[in-house]
């Protein structure tokens, strides 16, 4: 992959060190990438002054697309020279992202002809140039025959030649599916020599394709349910297909599905329709109720009746997701799509992405297994939540714990707990009030857990 390093003046065996330690954790921070897709039309309600730049390495601005004869179409006031410039002023990388769902048709009769190739890669290094981008990102969904297949690779091999010629520091990426359905169409190892990286859709695992509800991103796919998971989809792309996990970044939903259902896994009727997760936290203050699938560790929400299920992310699938991704050694997270979490002035969801993503400590409570060592407070459950969240901590030894709840002005609340505790774990709901038992103002709150082993705080979103 192609990275600008700065240089630092160092004695040879400090870097040496250094490289070793980093080695042995398995990556090097530099190489951590989160790619946001920003659609243009969340300009007015994500505007550029409004994008969390430190959060992220790259943004794919989306979409334009090719025409047949090789001109590159974009919609009317899709340009946004604000966002370019503010990406680059916070030394976050900006590529076009060409095709999308519903606008890749151009891409096969374009990829079949030799000047229309030329004319779309002459326009490509055109647009990069005039708009000041850092590359592109295909997103031809998809590609269906061999013929496909082999002018795909063609086009690829044509703009990376073009690009070595004009700006070898200009990126190529892919966005790509998880399973052999669309995998047989692509080339990987002919592309892998072209391609910076992959960006993985994990998601859409179950929708009104599929024979059942089901969750529309697992992390990991249950008994008897044949339909997907995050770790079914990357296994093929990586070990079937044989794309390092460097070049892989691995999709993040922003978005879930509503099914009409009885439950999980069961049968649905009627369209499966999408939302993004901003619209779907305000259900739970109607009577939706949250639930945690251990197994496939997704939340789910069920209305009052149990005839409707959502299946989306939260923040503590998010943060599961991207330990995995660490403890798994891929370069990073993609997301489907920036401000889609827009909740209350906040953004859970890629705050918690970057925050886990990024952070250089062991990662605990992958699966239900696994055994954290130390003390941890989790991440609550639901975040944003209303009207209450379960808090949970653990202990590898007994201690002295007091776990309080504090506002944005630091002040105390309530008092969850106050007393010493067995090992292991242990759960405490809130419910959203003060120690008088009076509800409190939706807004920002903190959870702050203190032992003899030291402090710990998670951040938290009541919402009415």
């Amino acid at each position: 992959m192609r990275y600008k390093h700065e240089k630092y003046a160092r004695p040879i065996f400090q870097i040496v060190f250094l490289i070793a330690i980093l080695w042995a954790f398995g990556f090097l921070y530099a190489d951590r990438i989160v790619v946001g897709y920003y659609p243009s039309w969340l300009k007015s309600t994500l505007p550029a002054s409004n994008i969390q730049f430190e959060n992220l390495t790259h943004i794919n601005h989306a979409f334009a697309w090719p025409e047949p004869d090789g001109q590159i179409h974009t919609d009317s006031g899709f340009l946004y020279p604000e966002l370019n410039d503010l990406a680059h002023q916070n030394q976050v990388q900006i590529l076009i992202a060409l095709g999308g769902w519903g606008n890749s048709d151009g891409f096969s009769p374009m990829a079949a002809d030799f000047s229309s190739r030329f004319i779309f890669i002459s326009n490509l290094v055109d647009f990069l140039y005039t708009h000041d981008y850092d590359g592109v990102d295909i997103d031809w969904e998809f590609p269906n025959s061999t013929t496909d297949r082999d002018n795909l690779t063609l086009l690829i091999r044509e703009i990376r030649q073009r690009f070595e010629l004009q700006n070898p520091d200009w990126l190529i990426t892919f966005a790509v599916g998880t399973s052999s359905w669309t995998g047989q169409w692509y080339n990987y190892p002919q592309l892998m020599a072209d391609v910076d990286w992959f960006n993985a859709m994990c998601y859409d695992y179950h929708g009104s394709w599929s024979a059942h509800s089901g969750h529309n991103a697992p992390l990991y796919q249950p008994p008897g349910d044949n339909c997907g998971a995050v770790d079914v989809g990357m296994t093929y792309l990586h070990q079937t297909r044989g794309i390092p996990k460097n070049q892989l970044t691995v999709g993040i939903p922003f978005y879930g599905k509503e099914f009409i259902t009885s439950g999980l896994y069961g049968s649905f009727t009627g369209l499966v329709t999408d939302h993004i997760y901003s619209a779907i936290i305000p259900r739970l203050s109607s009577g939706w109720t949250y639930n945690w699938d251990n197994v496939s560790m997704v939340p789910y929400l069920t209305n009052s009746d149990n005839t409707r299920l959502i299946t989306f992310e939260d923040t503590l699938s998010v943060q599961r997701k991207c330990e995995w991704i660490r403890n798994q050694g891929y370069t990073g997270a993609m997301i489907w799509a920036l401000g889609q979490d827009l909740t209350s002035g906040e953004q859970p969801l890629l705050t918690k992405l970057a925050s886990t993503l990024f952070d250089t400590s062991t990662a605990v409570n992958l699966t239900a297994d696994q055994t954290p060592v130390g003390f941890e407070l989790n991440e609550n459950y639901p975040n944003p939540f209303n009207p209450q969240t379960t808090i949970e901590v653990y202990l590898d030894r007994q201690s002295h714990i007091n776990l309080s709840v504090y506002n944005a002005a630091g002040q105390k609340v309530k008092t969850l707990v106050n007393l010493s505790l067995m090992a292991g774990s242990h759960r405490y709901i809130w419910l959203g009030d003060d120690d008088g038992g009076k509800r409190i103002e939706s807004g920002v709150y903190f959870c702050r857990l203190q032992s003899a082993e030291g402090v710990k705080t998670i951040k938290m979103l009541l919402i009415e």
